[in-house]
């Protein structure tokens, strides 16, 4: 039989489920699989669940009777149940308290009863756990007799509440059909015998207070929040830290808003993501954004986080390209799907054809990679200054074989990662204020990004849910990624607008925009930061 119900792992475990599993380690000695279902599933029971634990059976933790016989009744209690999960925890537990493979045997049957191994408390402890386990305690004269002869009234509690609890377990165990760990695990329980306190375990009762209420006050604030979901251009990476670390410090919580972040991806499109309701806000290139404009979603830049274009062409030294003026007759590959008008406005700037024609230059098309540059099918290849030019960097080849030219320095970048939103969103007043916190509270995550590059790095990764990512890569691309952004308040640069939109509309092929948007921008969210 399979278990019925799931258990997180450490690694999975959040908030009040991490502070369980911690607890269960230090005063059980491991978290069982029953407790990582509790957490799993309950986890403001399962905090209480453990500590009841640890405080009936466990030695210094509150109860005064000897852990022997509170030991003995767990076990005696497992057995009469025949809830082998717990038999085998309660006797592993029961060895590290000095219980012997022989009184273990002699519990399985009522040998225990004349066993030389057992003295009267022992048995009497026994007897009474059988006793309530059977539920025939409140006529079993006899039973409650010979523990009113050996025991205190307080000890009495005590090993009736070790019986009654292991009950309530070996139940939850049966019914769920909890998976039994291996006994090296087990055995792990030993490790709390000894060297527990009542004020340590008081202490984690103090901390699971705080957490919950910390849990409660978050629940409360999200209920309340003002949802707004955000689609990325493209996948989890440095370059949309700002975003992951104003939604991990709690900037987006303290403006009254509920953040949902969808990653991007080579199959998705963020104009359509928000043209079908997918989205309230996307980021995306200008040139993209006015493209869709013109093909009839009505986008408009809201505001504008990056002042600088991160976009610039990488050659091989090799190939003899020390200018643009060694263009001519080369290979340069580019991104398309608008990503190669900078490119091709440049290339008309300087008067080089793009056909491959004499005197010009053939632009070839390829992916989102540097492959065709490293295997030397193209001598030049856009690359963006935090990304692939890293990836040339990683593949063995050093900056003293590279030629660099980025677009901003030659006067033909376009902006990139612009907030946009339909403009619709703009008709609604409380939709307007609803995104002006947004983006109040995105650029204090990116100044924050700034300031703390290896924590933002840190929250990329962990919101990274491919796993692909790695810490030397996104933390390089964050320390380029903070220089596009350049303390940016948020505000679109007019000036910046315009070079873009000149250069769309002077490209050499088709243009991506065939005339002035207009309507293209606004500043009703950017007035009210």
């Amino acid at each position: 039989m399979s278990q019925r119900l799931s258990g997180m792992s450490h690694a999975e475990a959040t908030g009040t489920a991490k502070l369980v599993f911690e607890a269960s380690d230090r005063f059980l000695g491991r978290t069982a699989n029953l407790q990582r279902i509790l957490a799993t599933h309950s986890p403001y029971l399962a905090r209480w669940f453990g500590g009841l634990v640890a405080a009936v059976r466990q030695p210094d933790l509150g109860a005064t009777t000897e852990p022997r016989l509170r030991g003995l009744a767990c076990i005696k209690t497992s057995m009469t149940n025949a809830c082998e999960y717990c038999t085998a925890h309660t006797s592993v537990f029961g060895q590290g308290l000095g219980i012997s493979d022989a009184e273990l045997e002699a519990m399985m049957d009522d040998s225990y009863k004349t066993s030389p191994l057992f003295d009267a408390r022992d048995r009497a402890a026994i007897a009474w756990s059988e006793a309530m386990t059977r539920n025939t305690a409140q006529r079993d004269k006899a039973a409650w007799d010979d523990m009113k002869a050996n025991f205190t009234d307080t000890e009495i509690v005590e090993i009736s509440m070790a019986c009654a609890m292991f009950n309530m377990i070996n139940r939850l165990n049966d019914s769920f059909w909890t998976d039994l760990e291996t006994a090296e695990y087990n055995q792990k329980q030993w490790n709390a015998v000894e060297g527990l306190s009542i004020e340590e375990i008081e202490a984690f009762a103090g901390r699971f207070a705080e957490v919950g209420a910390a849990e409660r006050k978050a629940s409360e604030v999200s209920a309340a929040a003002d949802e707004l979901t955000l689609q990325l251009k493209w996948v989890t990476q440095g370059q949309f830290a700002g975003y992951y670390v104003a939604k991990d410090k709690g900037f987006y919580e303290e403006e009254g808003l509920d953040v949902t972040i969808k990653p991007g991806g080579p199959d998705i499109a963020p104009p359509q993501v928000i043209a079908g309701g997918g989205a309230d806000v996307i980021i995306d290139w200008m040139p993209s954004a006015l493209a869709s404009r013109e093909k009839g979603v009505p986008l408009v830049n809201i505001a504008q986080p990056f002042k600088k274009s991160g976009l610039m062409l990488t050659c091989l030294k090799e190939h003899g390209i020390e200018s643009p003026s060694d263009f001519p007759g080369k290979t340069i590959g580019t991104w398309f799907f608008g990503n190669e008008l900078p490119l091709l406005s440049w290339m008309s700037k300087l008067g080089y054809a793009t056909d491959g024609s004499d005197g010009g230059v053939t632009i070839q098309k390829i992916n989102f990679n540097v492959d065709p540059l490293l295997q030397k099918q193209v001598e030049c290849a856009t690359t963006m200054t935090y990304n692939e030019y890293w990836q040339v960097i990683d593949a063995g080849i050093p900056e003293s074989d590279l030629v660099v030219f980025k677009y901003e320095d030659h006067g033909v970048a376009t902006l990139e990662d612009g907030l946009y939103v339909l403009e619709s969103s703009l008709e609604d007043d409380a939709m307007v204020d609803k995104l002006a916190r947004f983006v109040k509270a995105s650029m204090k995550g990116w100044a924050y990004a700034a300031e703390n590059p290896d924590e933002a790095t840190e929250i990329v990764l962990e919101n990274d849910a491919t796993g692909a990512q790695t810490e030397k890569h996104q933390k390089r691309m964050i320390g380029e990624i903070v220089k596009l952004v350049d303390g940016s308040d948020g505000k679109l640069d007019m000036d910046a607008y315009n070079r873009t939109v000149e250069t769309l509309l002077s490209a050499g092929s088709d243009p991506v925009i065939t005339k002035a948007p207009e309507g293209a921008t606004s500043t009703a969210v950017t007035d009210k930061l």
